[in-house]
């Protein structure tokens, strides 16, 4: 079975599907499911065109709304998603050979991305032709829009289709190269609909649920409980960038306040950063007694970092539930 065709969507073209946060918090983007679906679809009629079922494809993006429309149409479309992260144009010289091992070790030769990061992609391709090969297909999404004269007639099922043919394959999700050259893992459909059903049910995930998430989306936690679990669950999910939370930690848990999240997730050390670095005078500028789930994973969990978190942030409603 296609992981589209195992999510638990009750289809409200109406409803929130995902928005988009700036680096400040503020809201700089929304979906409908209307609107998303439509995306969605259009995306993976366009990469029927570009691309056989099974394929391999490369998804070089920023966090946001455009990767995770960008992800969900080559599911529906039969291909392999391959996310990466996006370039950085101060750090080409560290990012390239990252990205070109990537290329040839998943085999493909189609990147989908953003406006901007095709102009550093095709810059890069110019410059590093030893590392980055010309072979490789560069299409940017950016020019997609939404007719909003269709999603008046929308039904109430949702238009994203899977009846094309489909790679067992989900998508590649492969490891930092830190230490060496990236390896991908193959993550199949069946895999990834048993762990968001486990995760629906470790979490308590409803139908209220709201996600909240500034996790990066190219790991394996940002990607499948930040963004395909809100999918498979039917609700909405609020997308932070990495860089914010970084900058401004408090601004992840403002956020769960100001859009009412009640599920989201860190790593080990995101928790003591926040101890460390959100001031007492903050303490009272966010509610968190609304907060259901505060998953933590990626990294070894540390019991005196939930002590020291609950601690601090049970004086802005924080619940030890949670």
């Amino acid at each position: 079975m296609n992981f589209l065709d195992s999510a638990a969507y009750d289809f409200r073209p109406d409803d929130l599907a995902v928005a988009e946060l700036d680096e400040k918090g503020n809201l700089r983007a929304q979906f409908s499911r209307g609107q998303f679906d439509h995306l969605v679809h259009d995306l993976a009629e366009e990469l029927k065109t570009q691309a056989h079922p099974g394929d391999p494809v490369l998804l070089v993006y920023t966090a946001g709304a455009d990767f995770f429309a960008a992800f969900l149409a080559c599911l529906a479309a039969g291909v392999i998603a391959v996310p990466v992260p996006a370039l950085d144009a101060t750090r080409l010289k560290r990012s390239l050979p990252r990205l070109d091992a990537i290329i040839k070790d998943s085999g493909s030769n189609l990147i989908l991305t953003s406006a901007p990061q095709k102009v550093i992609l095709e810059s890069s391709q110019t410059e590093n032709p030893r590392i980055f090969s010309s072979a490789v297909k560069i299409v940017s999404t950016s020019q997609k829009s939404i007719d909003s004269s269709l999603i008046k007639n929308i039904s109430s099922n949702s238009i994203i289709q899977t009846t094309a043919p489909f790679s067992e394959i989900a998508y590649l999700q492969y490891t930092s190269g830190s230490t060496g050259d990236p390896k991908g893992v193959e993550i199949t459909h069946e895999a990834l609909i048993n762990h968001c059903a486990a995760l629906k049910t470790a979490w308590g995930y409803t139908s209220q649920s709201i996600s909240v998430t500034w996790m990066p989306h190219f790991h394996d936690y940002g990607l499948v409980d930040g963004l395909l679990m809100p999918f498979f669950n039917g609700t909405p999910v609020f997308i932070m960038s990495p860089v914010g939370f970084l900058k401004r930690p408090y601004q992840w848990l403002e956020a769960l306040d100001k859009y009412q999240g009640s599920h989201t997730q860190a790593p080990n050390f995101a928790y003591d950063y926040c101890v460390e670095r959100i001031t007492e005078e903050r303490l009272t500028a966010f509610d968190l007694s609304k907060v259901e789930v505060f998953s933590n994973g990626a990294e070894p969990v540390q019991e005196r970092t939930l002590a020291a978190f609950y601690r601090k942030f049970s004086r802005s409603g924080l619940r030890k539930s949670s």
